[in-house]
């Protein structure tokens, strides 16, 4: 079902080494969040489009969610967690809309 999900909506990350990319970078997202590779894998899942990004890129936008909102771990988790597509917006455009709102 998540394999399908990824073909159907990112395919492009089905290209990336399990070993050399999607390991380590799920492994350091999971770090970073507080969360098991397990609940990561099907957060994941429903914005496959996270794959595709460089893992210095989700770490920047984990820490820049953090700061700029003032959130701690687990909050940014349960963000994250409950809308995956956090994780897949720039930093520049989120921070234009931050200072609109």
């Amino acid at each position: 079902d998540a394999l399908l999900r990824v073909m159907m909506t990112c395919d492009s990350a089905l290209s990336l080494s399990v070993d050399r990319n999607l390991r380590p970078k799920m492994a350091a997202l999971a770090d970073d969040l507080g969360m098991d590779l397990e609940s990561l894998a099907r957060t994941v899942g429903r914005a496959p489009v996270i794959l595709t990004k460089n893992k210095e890129t989700l770490l920047r936008l984990s820490a820049f969610l953090r700061e700029r909102l003032r959130l701690s771990r687990p909050q940014l988790c349960r963000i994250v967690t409950a809308y995956p597509s956090t994780m897949t917006y720039g930093i520049p455009g989120l921070e234009e809309k931050l200072k609109f709102y």
